[in-house]
């Protein structure tokens, strides 16, 4: 707690002060109303909260010069004061309150004066702008008079919230967007837009699924590709509206929402930066290829990119950290990515022989350690291994029951081995194997196709 010096008590009424005239003069700078004028062009409200004001201001005066003096009941003002205020979390969360209050109250009664000129609801809160940004700035003095030592340490302990407002506020905005595209593209094509190609598959094991027949039987029907945990989001919608499109389109608006909020707490704790935090949140928002996939179909692509990325970022605390909760926390993650695209089967293993060959690495070079070293190791990763076959559960065991292959996935493998999406795209159990790539190809063809790959991927 800070000592409460003259100095401090002087700085404080001088700065009410200048609050209680600033918000004095806002309030009578609005133009009065003549219709209800009682005095001076000024309505009885308006001079009501005027008197509001002058008496807040004579009030702290008091206040100030009872606390120089010591003079009850301010010195208990003082005791009560620092009660409250003895919580950080409550301080930082009041600080920043205050704060916003006092900015929003100014911009709001400026825009009205010199810009709007509403009435009604916005010309009520407009008078009472004055009054919301005097008290929450007199609580701001209040806080820095009592904790003006701790509280800048508080700011920095707590600095990722200080832009969670602005988080939200973008978050909403962009949510608002995606949902008024969807309706613009429901009025404009119907349904059939939302329910078209892969859309379709989905909408369909949707329906099976809120109907709770969660047998997968559609492996067995040429749809082998498809993983279950995208239309199982899809399923409790499906029931509640009964199959309406619109509600089945919003789960990829919380996708993407969530995304963001993902996005920005996770990017500021593995940087230790709030604005690198905001910088990746605002990039996120400019993505045009994933707006489109949310607000024209039902798709698995935001599912999956909300989860591919919360597993790099476990990996990445991983790898920052060494702390085992992150592994497997990240093996979890990507035995999700899988259940929501058969990619994340690509993305698991990679990440697991990654991680595996950097921890073996660390480990050779512990020298007389590298016994009990490796023997942790190896636990670590069969604990890792066990999470991952555990979380893709509902993807596996139907596919061995019913293809006798845990991993099939229809045509898919097709991809690997051929040029062209055209050659892949048939129908049916895999028909091209690494032996008839290499059967038709050199080493300069693999070449190339890993340049195009990374060109596709990195910069186009």
């Amino acid at each position: 707690m800070s000592v409460l010096t003259r100095e401090k008590l002087q700085s404080f009424w001088l700065t009410t002060s200048i609050e209680c005239l600033l918000a004095l003069a806002f309030l009578l700078f609005i133009p009065p109303d003549p219709k209800n004028a009682l005095l001076l062009g000024y309505s009885l409200p308006r001079l009501l909260l005027a008197l509001t004001i002058v008496v807040a201001g004579v009030i702290s005066l008091g206040i100030t010069i009872r606390l120089r003096n010591n003079i009850y009941p301010a010195s208990k003002f003082v005791t009560l004061a620092q009660k409250a205020y003895a919580s950080d979390a409550f301080v930082f969360v009041t600080f920043l309150s205050s704060v916003i209050a006092t900015v929003a109250g100014i911009l709001f009664t400026a825009y009205w004066i010199f810009v709007a000129g509403g009435r009604g609801q916005e010309a009520l809160f407009t008078r009472l702008a004055p009054i919301a940004l005097l008290i929450f700035a007199i609580n701001i003095h209040i806080l820095w008079l009592i904790r003006s030592r701790s509280l800048p340490s508080l700011i920095h302990k707590y600095r990722v919230w200080l832009f969670f407002p602005l988080v939200v506020l973008i978050s909403v905005n962009f949510s608002m967007k995606m949902v008024q595209d969807i309706r613009s593209n429901l009025e404009e094509s119907g349904k059939e837009q939302f329910l078209a190609k892969d859309s379709a598959h989905y909408y369909q094991i949707a329906e099976t699924f809120s109907h709770l027949d969660f047998r997968m039987q559609y492996i067995q029907h040429e749809r082998a590709h498809r993983e279950p945990l995208y239309p199982l989001l899809l399923a409790l919608p499906y029931r509640l509206f009964n199959g309406d499109i619109f509600p089945l389109a919003l789960v990829n608006v919380a996708l993407l929402i969530a995304m963001l909020f993902i996005t920005y707490f996770s990017v500021s704790r593995l940087l230790d930066s709030s604005i690198a935090g905001l910088a990746a949140l605002l990039f996120v928002t400019t993505d045009e290829v994933l707006g489109s996939y949310t607000t024209r179909q039902l798709l698995t692509e935001p599912l999956f990119v909300l989860l591919s990325f919360v597993t790099n970022i476990l990996f990445l605390l991983y790898l920052q950290r060494k702390e085992n909760r992150y592994l497997y926390a990240a093996a979890a993650a990507a035995g999700l990515s899988y259940l929501a695209r058969p990619n994340g089967l690509f993305l698991s293993l990679a990440m697991f022989f990654v991680l595996l060959g950097y921890d073996l690495w660390m480990v050779l070079g512990q020298g007389d350690e590298r016994i009990p070293a490796l023997k942790a190791m190896a636990l670590r990763y069969v604990i890792f291994a066990g999470v991952l076959i555990l979380t893709t559960v509902p993807s596996w065991v139907p596919r061995l029951a019913y293809t006798g292959n845990p991993i099939y996935h229809d045509y898919l493998p097709n991809y690997l081995w051929v040029d062209t999406y055209e050659e892949g795209h048939i129908s049916g159990p895999p028909r091209y194997t690494m032996q008839d790539y290499l059967a038709n190809h050199d080493l300069e063809d693999v070449i190339n196709r890993m340049e195009f790959g990374l060109n596709r991927v990195y910069l186009a």
